[in-house]
């Protein structure tokens, strides 16, 4: 989902932050000293302007600037999730702003204190990254100043970063912009480009002497917006310091929204937001010093180079810059993680989650997933994709499924097998399409997997080629940065697991292949697959003659709200010994798109609950098989 307007002010905070370039630490070392309540940091011997360390729930929290600096990492922007990702000797920390939840190499750890956006800046836990880093850090307090020390060496292979780009490098060049998404500046000497989102729609500037910041964003996901609604929604970005000045503008080509403040910290702000073409233009600059931005002769410069700012790109234009990552509509995407790299449309988006990696329109029919498994021995493609149709045989009924077989192409020079998987839901006559390619590498399996509507397959498929021409696969990035990751496709469908409720003392085995619910307890446990699921309830509060009652009210409520619910059976009978009712409906019209097989019965004075729940097309004879036996397994001490 793409973000809208309203993140511009933390997208905006986490650029501030990003520009580590000039800053880098000198040879193989991590040095940084930083005071609280002091806006500079040391880093490598370099003073670096800063927003001051503060304090919160007794964990210190900096800029992230400062982190990237020390450590020469680039972070990653996750801007669906407001996600930070940071990669360095081999370890990748993924932060969330205001959440105490993180991951180390897809291993959950809680921080201290949460990611924050204070006054424009992201804000981090500077102990828990730098110890993760393997750096050391030091407090010291003494009357009354207190300051904080990062010491360590650089990894084994880590270069200390070099200057970022700097724009004016290119000789005659008086202007830059972007072609793709149109819009155009000046730029004056020293300006460095220090952040570019996947497709360009996010960009960031700071000038090399630490004076000031340019962030420049796109929007289209707001095309209703109008003319006379950008100043307050401009208005409500602004959520720190003094306003000043706030107006629209109309006299130019482009209407503008235009809000001036003085943030709590000092800095001085200037923000536009333009619309043009049903398109949003957020611009932003923030001067740090007040002492510059005071100074009359600066803030002209500061000004010009503001109101250079325009929404419109001339491609004939030779002394402009064209910094658009947009070429033939395509993009060049490089994850260091995962050591792949490949061509993706200009529209799409990436974010990542504990597998693998998303790449997706919001306003797209196509989208593509990809992870990555360990290569067991003796393991073959073939083998892997037998496995993959096996599953998904058992999974659905031959009515809901399809399954080809395509010829084999090449990743990156290496063969790779293609399968079709083509699926329907039960209520649904719509057909979608996966699209797998699966290809081995070193020690790693990589699956790429394309998802699409199957009416558009004509239409995806010059894509899908296109982007699997392009891959790239440096295996021994994997190598690096993963150990041993499992198939879950390799697991033996028919082994099972005993489940144990100590509380109420009973216990029941279950495929090893379904998943645990999200909101299981003593009382209640769910456990899932594709298409169904299994809850045994336990309740010491009620009588069996209380718990059939009220079963029985909520079938007569579940036919009143639906037309198409029935009765397929209501019968007293003996379960596990014990007198029970069970009660099976059917939901959905037709055959029935939802099954709902309900047990109501009393054991040692506790009344259990047992409810199964299958959708009509994943009633397969084996995922039959399995429920069966998973309730004919229950047992009570």
């Amino acid at each position: 989902m793409k973000k809208k307007l309203l993140s511009s002010a933390a997208l905006a905070a986490l650029a501030c932050s990003i520009g580590v370039g000039a800053y880098a630490a000198e040879a193989d070392k991590v040095e940084v000293k930083l005071t609280i309540g002091k806006a500079e940091a040391v880093v490598g011997g370099q003073a670096l302007p800063v927003k001051p360390p503060v304090i919160v729930n007794n964990s210190t929290l900096v800029p992230l600037r400062v982190i990237s600096a020390a450590f020469a990492s680039d972070p990653q922007w996750l801007p669906d999730t407001q996600g930070i990702v940071l990669t360095y000797g081999g370890k990748t920390i993924e932060l969330t702003i205001d959440s105490v939840v993180s991951t180390v190499n897809g291993e959950k750890r809680n921080v201290p204190s949460a990611p924050k956006l204070i006054d424009g800046t992201t804000m981090v836990p500077v102990r828990f990254i730098s110890e993760t880093f393997g750096a050391e850090v030091s407090f010291q307090d003494e009357g009354g100043v207190q300051s904080i020390a990062i010491s360590g060496s650089l990894a084994e292979g880590t270069a200390p970063s070099e200057e970022a780009p700097v724009i004016d490098g290119d000789e005659g060049k008086t202007k830059i912009g972007d072609s793709h998404w149109g819009w155009t500046m000046n730029y004056p000497s020293g300006l460095v480009q220090d952040f570019q989102a996947l497709n360009g729609e996010w960009i960031y500037f700071s000038d090399a002497n630490g004076e000031y910041g340019i962030d420049i964003e796109v929007d289209t996901t707001q095309p209703k917006m109008k003319e006379s609604g950008l100043l307050a929604a401009l208005t409500d970005t602004i959520y720190d310091g003094t306003i000043l000045d706030k107006r629209l503008v109309q006299s130019g080509p482009v209407p503008y929204a235009k809000v001036v403040s003085r943030s709590s910290a000092g800095s001085y702000l200037e923000n536009r937001l333009y619309l043009k073409d049903g398109v949003l233009f957020w611009y932003g600059f923030e001067a740090y010093d007040e002492a510059n931005y005071k100074n009359q002769a600066k803030m002209r410069v500061y000004q010009d180079l503001i109101d250079s700012f325009e929404v419109s790109f001339d491609a004939a234009d030779d002394e402009t810059k064209d910094v658009s990552s947009v070429k033939d509509g395509y993009i060049q995407h490089k994850d260091d993680v995962y050591g792949i790299a490949m061509e993706l449309p200009a529209s799409w988006t990436a974010s990542s989650d504990t597998t693998g990696l998303n790449f997706y329109a919001a306003d797209g029919d196509l989208s593509m997933y990809f992870t990555m498994n360990s290569l067991e021995k003796g393991d073959t493609l073939e083998a892997w994709a037998q496995r993959h149709e096996k599953r998904f045989a058992q999974e659905l009924l031959p009515a809901y499924r399809e399954i080809g077989k395509l010829p084999d192409t090449k990743v990156d020079g290496a063969r790779a097998l293609v399968r079709l998987w083509s699926e329907r839901a039960d209520d649904s006559s719509d057909w979608t399409d996966t699209y797998d390619v699966y290809v081995i590498k070193g020690g790693y399996k990589y699956n790429f997997s394309f998802f699409y509507g199957k009416d558009n397959r004509d239409e995806s498929r010059p894509t899908i080629e296109r982007i699997i021409e392009s891959i790239r696969i440096d295996e021994s990035v994997a190598e690096n940065n993963f150990g041993y990751l499992d198939d879950a496709y390799g697991i033996d469908m028919d082994a099972t697991t005993e489940i144990v409720n100590e509380v109420y003392g009973y216990s029941f085995n279950v495929p090893s292949f379904w998943t645990e619910g999200y909101y299981n307890s003593d009382e209640s446990y769910t456990y899932e697959y594709r298409g169904g699921s299994l809850t045994i309830e336990a309740d010491d509060t009620t009588t069996y003659k209380e718990a059939v009652a009220s079963e029985e009210d909520n079938v007569k409520f579940a036919m009143e709200y639906d037309s198409t619910t029935k009765i397929v059976e209501n019968v007293a009978m003996t379960f596990k010994g014990v007198p029970a009712k069970k009660i099976v409906l059917r939901s959905g019209g037709g055959e029935g798109s939802l099954v709902s097989t309900t047990y109501v019965l009393e054991k040692n004075k506790v009344v259990y609950t047992i409810r199964a729940e299958e959708l009509q097309s994943s009633r397969t004879p084996e995922n039959i098989k399995r429920m069966n036996d998973a309730i004919d397994s229950l047992t009570f001490e």
